[in-house]
């Protein structure tokens, strides 16, 4: 990327031309953009206010964005606003989603491609938690984009929240397949009193998303919401017979049922599965992959931008 400061930016600075759409959520597009000025490429994601029912998760995604800095998170440069939407001006990462490279994959992500993915994604966890003091809530492999060299970047903060020492959570979010036990549990009786979860719901939805990203399938698969629930609750784990043991026990060490029992993100990065992995992996190329195919404008998406409404949110 070439450089043009340090954000925040002023809007004018940038010089916005649209492109195409990349990326649609439940009340949000994403759009790729190029800043003219500067010849680079942003993700800018756009949300319509007439959908937004809690403005303060919004206002809260672009405080902790604008506060993070790690090589395995997306970065966010500017935030805009008119009438109709709110936009946020992202990293653009043009190796794609990761869910691309595990369907393309057919049988899993290579095991040494993986071992540098599980370290990069367990770094950015690592970093939220223990330096930036946020749970992310979302971690699953349609969050993770790939950036043209090859490394891995967790992105959408949408359902994140800050957290303070020792504090927990009762609040259900994210997406339900991606759920810690306890967080099950608390489905199941939501008038129950207390029933907290602290940090390591991140580490069970980071295992989950391992193993995805290994086997090229959920590792608590169902017919029914109910029977994967009761999956989870269980640990019901299911492994190939080829699989690599220290790939096996870091998986297992990741999706321990008891929360209490399960390690914190400083501790898992201990394991055996990431040794001879450091943070030089960041300043190497990443893993081989294929990138995805340039889509055709998809133009009944594309409204005209009117850059001189947008105005700093």
């Amino acid at each position: 990327m070439a450089n043009i400061g340090s954000p925040p930016w002023q809007l004018a600075d940038l010089d916005l031309a649209r492109e195409r759409p990349i990326g649609r959520g439940a009340n949000s597009q994403v759009f790729l953009y190029t800043a003219r000025q500067a010849g680079v490429q942003l993700a800018v994601k756009r949300i319509a206010r007439a959908t937004i029912t809690n403005p303060q998760r919004v206002l809260d995604e672009k405080s902790i964005l604008m506060s993070i800095a790690h090589p395995a998170i997306v970065r966010l440069f500017c935030t805009m606003k008119d009438d109709a939407y709110l936009y946020l001006a992202m990293e653009w990462c043009s190796g794609g989603c990761i869910t691309n490279q595990i369907e393309r994959s057919g049988s899993g992500i290579p095991l040494e491609s993986l071992r540098v993915y599980a370290y990069e994604l367990l770094s950015a966890i690592r970093y939220l938690h223990t330096t930036a003091g946020v749970l992310h809530r979302d971690i699953k492999p349609g969050n993770l984009l790939l950036t043209n060299d090859g490394h891995l970047k967790l992105c959408d903060f949408g359902l994140s929240k800050r957290i303070v020492a020792d504090a927990r959570c009762t609040t259900l979010c994210g997406t339900e397949i991606y759920w810690a036990p306890e967080m099950v549990r608390r489905h199941r009786d939501l008038s129950a009193e207390g029933a907290p979860f602290d940090d390591r719901v991140d580490i069970w939805a980071f295992g989950v998303t391992i193993y995805q990203m290994a086997f090229s399938e959920h590792p608590f698969q169902d017919a029914s919401a109910e029977g994967v629930f009761n999956k989870i609750l269980r640990g019901d784990l299911m492994f190939p017979e080829q699989c690599d043991a220290t790939l096996e026990g870091f998986l297992r060490s990741a999706m321990t049922v008891d929360q209490h029992d399960r390690p914190t993100a400083c501790e898992l990065a201990s394991h055996e599965f990431l040794k001879g992995l450091d943070d030089s992996v960041f300043r190497r190329r990443g893993p081989p992959f294929a990138h995805p195919d340039d889509t055709d404008d998809d133009e009944d998406a594309i409204d005209d931008a009117d850059q001189a409404a947008f105005d700093d949110f």
